[in-house]
This record gives structure tokens, sequence and C-alpha cells, in this order.
């Protein structure tokens, strides 16, 4: 275990066009991690038969699309602030719930399009790309674990006064929840 600290002083000490592939990074793992919320709150809707007010089962379609995105201004010490914004098209499609007995399962699987753009000094990022996921649930009674592993590549597009960057990002992730469900009331 260890700290390490870079003494960089003021913000003229930085190259900024040397940060487009940590910048991009940002957005990617802003979006895989709603990404992989998105898939597990899907299993949930499958598996979490029990609704708020005692035995309603909430109405869900196999075949499911959402449309997410976000804004974000980023704001840094000593450097400039970088705007980002990005937006996902995901569609997916989960199984029925498979009961034995006191168990049951759910399968999904999900793939999407990612689009996003950053901007700090004079950088623009242009990103590009899509992903593909697996998702299961498993429920014992009232207590379940949901999971999902998902990757994904995206085409960077780095403009700047040197000229173009191309460069990707890849990533392979993995989500798990688990929980218990228990109802307050009867009612």
């Amino acid at each position: 275990i260890g700290f390490t600290r870079y003494n960089s002083g003021t913000s003229d000490d930085f190259n900024p066009y040397l940060y487009s592939p940590s910048v991009a990074a940002h957005t990617t793992a802003t979006m895989t991690t709603q990404i992989a919320a998105l898939a597990m709150d899907k299993m949930d809707n499958v598996v979490n038969t029990q609704g708020r007010s005692g035995d309603d089962t909430p109405s869900s379609s196999n075949v499911w699309v959402r449309v997410m995105g976000l804004n974000d201004n980023v704001e840094f010490n000593n450097f400039e602030n970088i705007d980002s914004k990005a937006m996902t098209v995901t569609a997916g499609y989960n199984t029925n719930k498979i009961t034995c007995g006191d168990c049951g399962i759910v399968f999904g699987a999900y793939a999407g399009y990612i689009g996003g753009k950053q901007q700090y000094t004079a950088n623009d990022i242009d990103q590009n790309g899509g992903y593909v996921g697996l998702s299961s649930a498993l429920t014992l009674g009232d207590a379940f674990l949901t999971a999902t592993v998902n990757g994904g590549l995206l085409n960077n597009k780095a403009n700047n006064m040197y000229g173009n960057d191309r460069f990707n990002t890849r990533w392979l992730g993995a989500g798990l929840k688990t929980g218990y469900n228990f109802a307050i009331t009867d009612s």
C-alpha cells in the first residue's frame, strides 16, 4: 500500500492533448456502470414478482428498450473543465421466470450503442461504439442474486490543433447484486 503525489505546478505544465484517452475513459466508465445497473433492474422486474402492495405482480415485457444519457461537467483543480456528453440505446430480452419449487431463475441478453462527445481546452473527442451483455437472476424464496457481464468497444477520434488521434476503448465488466425481499405489512 502506498501513496504517490505529483506536484506539477500550474495548468501550464499540462499538455491537454495527452489526456484524450483518460478523458474518453471517464465517459465509458460512467456509461458502463449505468448499463450494468439497467440490466440488473430488468432482471429484478421479472424475479421480484411481489409488488409494493402485497401480491401485485408488476407487468413486464420480455423485450425492452431503454435510452439513457449523461451531460457532465467535470471540474479539476489546476486543469481545464471537461464538458462530457454521452447517450446509449440498449435493447434486451429476458426469459420468463423458470420455477422449481421455491427456486426461480431468469436469463437475459442485451446489446446497445454508445455515442459520446467530450470537449476541453482545444480538444474534441467523438466516441461511437457498441456493447453486448448477458444477465441472470436466481431466487430462493425471498432471497435473490442478480448478475450481469458485458463487453464493448468504442472508436474514439480526438481532434486538436496537432491533427486527429484515433484510439479504441475496450471493456469487459461484471456486476453482482444480492438481497432479500420482505413485506412490511400484509396489505
